[in-house]
C-alpha cells in the first residue's frame, strides 16, 4: 500500500471515530518508512475531552487563524476542539503548529509536549510558544542529549535563539525539562504552586567559562586554537522570576548551574 492511500485510509478511519462522538482517544503510528500524514478536517469533535498523539504523524494545520479570536475560532480553523480538556502531543510538528493546534482548544486544562522520545526522529522544539488562559498543568520535556556537537547538531543552536514564551496565567502545575534558549518571556504565574525545571546548558561550565581562551569538546579532549569556542549562553531569568508564589520546587542538578543566585532564596 502506497504511503497516500495509508494515509488516507487512516484520515476516514479518525473522521468515523469522530463522528461517534468519543470521549477520549489515542493515536499512536510507529516507526515506519515514511510520517502519516493528519488531514487538519478530521481533528474537529465537540465530545472528545482526551486526546494523544504520538509517533510518526504530521499535521498540515492551516494558517490562516493563527491569529483569530477565541469567538471565531471554530470558523477560521481546520483543527478544533471545544470541549478538550487533555491534549498530548509527542509528534514532529512544524514548530508553528503547535501554537495553532494549542489555540484550537479554548478550555484546554493539561498540555503535554514531549520532543525526542523517537531516536529517528530528530531534533524537536514544540513548546517554545504556549499561551493560553485555562491550561492548569503543562509539561514540557526537550531532548536533551548528554553530549553537543555544534558542529553535527547546528540545529539545536539554532532553534536555541529563539524566545521562549509561556503565557498561562491559571498554571497550577509546571514540569519543563529542556536545553536553555536565549531568552524566556513569561507571563504572571501567580497560580503555580509545583514547578519542575530540568535545564541544561549548551556546554557545560565544566569545560570552560566565559573567561578561558580555549575550552574541551564532550570527549573532555583539548580542542585546536583555530577552533571557535561556541557561546555560553542563556538566561532563565525572567522564568525564575514568575515562581515566586510556588510552595513546592524540583530542581535537577543540572538546572543549578543553569539558574541564578536568586533561586536559592
Amino acid at each position: 500500500m502506497s504511503h497516500n492511500h495509508e494515509s488516507a485510509r487512516l484520515n476516514r478511519w479518525i473522521w468515523t471515530a469522530m463522528e461517534q462522538g468519543l470521549l477520549e482517544l489515542h493515536l499512536y503510528a510507529p516507526a515506519s518508512r515514511s510520517t502519516v500524514n493528519i488531514e487538519p478536517r478530521v481533528l474537529r469533535s465537540n465530545t472528545l475531552l482526551k486526546l494523544t498523539i504520538s509517533g510518526h504523524y504530521d499535521i498540515d494545520v492551516d494558517s490562516d487563524g493563527e491569529d483569530s479570536d477565541d469567538e471565531d475560532i471554530d470558523e477560521s480553523l481546520d483543527v478544533f476542539f471545544p470541549a478538550l480538556k487533555s491534549l498530548s502531543l509527542m509528534v514532529a510538528l512544524d514548530i508553528e503548529s503547535y501554537p495553532r493546534i494549542i489555540h484550537a482548544c479554548p478550555v484546554l486544562e493539561e498540555l503535554t509536549i514531549r520532543n525526542g522520545d523517537f531516536s529517528d526522529m530528530g531534533p524537536l522544539w514544540g513548546g517554545t510558544v504556549v499561551e493560553h488562559a485555562s491550561i492548569k498543568r503543562l509539561v514540557i520535556a526537550t531532548h536533551v542529549p548528554d553530549h553537543i556537537d555544534y558542529y553535527l547538531l547546528l540545529e539545536y543552536f539554532q532553534n536555541a535563539c529563539q524566545t521562549v514564551r509561556f503565557q498561562a496565567p491559571s498554571l497550577v502545575y509546571l514540569d519543563y525539562s529542556s536545553l536553555v534558549f536565549r531568552k524566556y518571556d513569561v507571563g504572571d504565574l501567580d497560580s503555580l504552586v509545583e514547578a519542575r525545571l530540568s535545564l541544561k546548558l549548551w556546554r557545560s561550565t565544566s569545560h570552560y567559562d566565559y573567561d578561558d581562551d580555549y575550552y574541551y569538546d564532550c570527549s573532555g579532549s583539548l580542542c585546536d586554537d583555530d577552533d571557535p569556542s561556541p557561546p555560553i549562553f542563556g538566561d532563565v531569568t525572567c522564568l525564575v522570576a514568575v515562581i515566586r508564589n510556588i510552595t513546592t520546587l524540583h530542581l535537577s542538578p543540572d538546572s543549578l548551574e543553569v539558574s541564578p543566585p536568586s533561586i536559592y532564596l
